[in-house]
């Protein structure tokens, strides 16, 4: 058996479900969600297969572990902070925090089995909508519509606000892996693309006439 296996296996318990579920990221990633075999993600993480059930009873639910453990928690992480940045700056410190997140590993597993899978499986889809795409649009929203009534935004829809830009940022956060086919996207970094996305934001929020 490798040695990496080995050393998973001496693991204390508690510390199983989080690499199960890294595991289970690769492998999803990877394989997409349909071809995904329990098999591969306990090889990947080091465990028996039955270990996995233990935690996990079947693959959706591995699924909406893994989605829960990433992009979930990051908007958990966010609702958080929401009352805790000063007046004006709560919606750019969330933006800014979640496209740290976007630019990370995580994101881009995440997004390339979604994309791929999540068609395929309606019952796992109704549950991306409810827990995060929702969730997310609700947070925006919410941020949104402080600003507007603080008047620091013009009188907008904070739900299609939050929808657009939402959109934005998960766009950018593909077209940022595509570099070596989008020189216009190569020569930037993610920070400037980050500078300019939260530029039209600005812009595009204004603030209400006097």
């Amino acid at each position: 058996m490798p040695r990496a296996a080995n050393t998973a296996r001496r693991r204390a318990p508690e510390a199983r479900p989080a690499q199960i579920l890294e595991a289970a990221l690769d492998v999803f990633a990877e394989k997409g969600l349909a071809d995904a075999r329990i098999d591969d993600i306990a090889e990947r993480a080091g465990v028996a297969k039955g270990t996995i059930y233990l935690y996990f009873p079947t693959k959706d639910d591995l699924f909406r572990a893994v989605i829960r453990n990433t992009v979930v928690a990051e908007l958990e992480r966010a609702e958080v902070a929401r009352d805790a940045s000063p007046d004006g700056l709560a919606l750019e410190s969330f933006l800014a925090a979640y496209w740290r997140f976007i630019c990370s590993p995580s994101f881009e597993r995440v997004h390339r089995f979604l994309v791929a899978d999540l068609p395929n499986f309606p019952d796992l889809a109704r549950f991306y909508a409810e827990e995060v795409s929702l969730r997310g649009h609700r947070l925006v929203s919410a941020l949104v519509q402080r600003g507007v009534e603080q008047r620091l935004y013009r009188d907008v829809d904070p739900a299609a606000a939050a929808r657009i830009i939402m959109s934005i940022f998960v766009m950018h956060g593909v077209l940022r892996t595509k570099r070596r086919n989008l020189p216009h996207i190569a020569a930037l970094s993610d920070e400037q693309l980050f500078e300019q996305m939260l530029d039209f934001v600005r812009a595009a929020l204004g603030a209400p006439h006097s």
